[in-house]
């Protein structure tokens, strides 16, 4: 919801997470032969989603292991084999493919001599995880709000147990009561007692690799692209072997931006996309990364 702050105007309408069309405006209704999820947006804290998902993991059979360093890699026709460091050892580790999601700085796809293209940095972006009891203003269901004032901009959303998080462009370092100024703006009050449980910082920038693979090793989310917001794309992809396009929706407020595929590396292996190998992948999602690059310069 695009709001002036929380205790403020808010907008008339929530903001619509349909894709916008060409002019720029959300769809009434989903474009023929695309269908959307029943489920509706939710913001759960990465520390209460990543031991659900570790969890889910190991029940099927994933061989988790925590604290563990990659040192280093090498591939051949047949797999990739990890020189991995855990509790003080070294030790080694083969498999049929390797995939790089070790962010965006991504010392597998410098490894590989992978480039990258694209607008570069755009701005720094602050965070605050911060407690304050703001429950009146969830009533309505609604948890992620854009803030939009004369001398203030930013995204605030809420994990809904008592935590909410405030995103906002910023070069300066911040200290605690300046934060609290901020957040009192963003919220619309000054009346309310504020813990400050952390701080963060990040870049917000726009590039993308070159290619995805090389070899058997795919980069996966910020190693392979960051994309920021982009109010005016949408993309559908359709792949042989997958039985629904797969649809990339605009995500409002700041951050990358996956690239969401029904189709996984190891099918070709499986029989399930013959001929779909890992030169196609690259050149999909390249191509289709490329786009949303070019698009969002235009902006």
């Amino acid at each position: 919801m695009k709001v002036e702050s929380l205790a403020g105007r808010w907008a008339d309408d929530e903001i619509a997470w349909t894709p916008a069309g060409p002019d720029g405006e959300a769809a009434e209704q989903a474009p023929a032969g695309i269908e959307y999820s029943i489920c509706t947006g939710a913001t759960l804290a990465q520390d209460r989603l990543e031991p659900i998902l570790r969890a889910r993991a190991a029940e099927l059979g994933a061989d988790v292991r925590m604290s563990t360093e990659l040192r280093s890699f090498n591939q051949d026709a047949d797999g990739v084999t990890a020189l991995l460091h855990r509790d003080g050892r070294e030790y080694t580790l083969r498999a049929d493919y390797m995939i790089a999601a070790d962010g965006h700085s991504s010392p597998i796809r410098q490894a590989l001599g992978i480039g990258q293209d694209g607008r570069g940095l755009l701005h720094t972006v602050r965070s605050v995880l911060f407690r304050a009891p703001l429950e009146q203003y969830l009533q309505s269901g609604i948890s992620q709000f854009e803030i939009e004032q004369p001398d203030f901009a930013g995204m605030l959303t809420t994990y809904r147990d008592g935590r909410w998080l405030l995103m906002f462009p910023d070069e300066q370092d911040q200290d605690g009561p300046g934060l609290v100024t901020l957040i009192e703006k963003a919220i619309g009050r000054t009346d309310l007692p504020v813990e400050i449980i952390t701080t963060g910082r990040w870049e917000l920038s726009a590039l993308i690799a070159d290619r995805f693979t090389s070899g058997r090793v795919f980069l996966a989310g910020d190693a392979a692209h960051t994309l920021p917001r982009a109010r005016r794309l949408w993309c559908q992809y359709r792949h042989r072997g997958c039985p629904q396009p797969c649809l990339e929706n605009r995500l409002r407020g700041f951050g990358s931006i996956e690239i969401r595929t029904c189709w996984i590396p190891m099918m070709p292996n499986a029989g399930r996309s013959p001929g779909f190998g890992t030169d196609k992948f690259s050149q999909d999602r390249t191509t289709a990364g490329s786009r949303r690059n070019r698009t969002w310069k235009c902006l």
